[in-house]
């Protein structure tokens, strides 16, 4: 196994979140699938022209608590506007005061926490790897 799989099921294993919205069999069954096959390769035609091995042999940790955002390198960006720090949702450096009539957005995180299994629905979709 590659050290992304890897970190992928000890995070998955220590995961409050593992089984929220009802979702805990799809994820553990994705889970598996990949621990089992692996990532996809390029004999896999969707994945022909896209190599993973550079992921295979990475290691990625979770990251710190997020840094400051300097409220300055942010003025001259109109809102709606959406700051990740590291890939993660900076919640304080982002404006979401325009976002058009019916529109929301949260973190998936959130969506997860709320356990509305019909809000999250689209975690259990499968693909097929071909």
């Amino acid at each position: 196994m590659n050290a992304l799989l890897a970190r992928f099921a000890e995070t998955f294993e220590a995961s409050p979140l593992r089984d929220a919205a009802g979702l805990g069999a799809e994820r553990r069954a994705a889970l598996d699938a990949a621990l089992r096959d692996g990532l996809p390769h390029s004999r896999s035609e969707a994945w022909r022209y896209t190599s993973l091995r550079p992921l295979e042999r990475r290691e990625f940790l979770p990251a710190d608590a997020l840094p400051p955002v300097e409220a300055a390198a942010l003025e001259a960006v109109p809102s709606p506007r959406l700051v990740f720090v590291n890939g993660r949702f900076h919640a304080e450096a982002s404006d979401l005061s325009d976002l058009p009539e019916g529109v929301s957005l949260q973190p998936l995180s959130q969506v997860l926490q709320a356990g509305d299994a019909r809000d999250a629905s689209f975690l259990a979709r499968r693909f097929d790897r071909s």
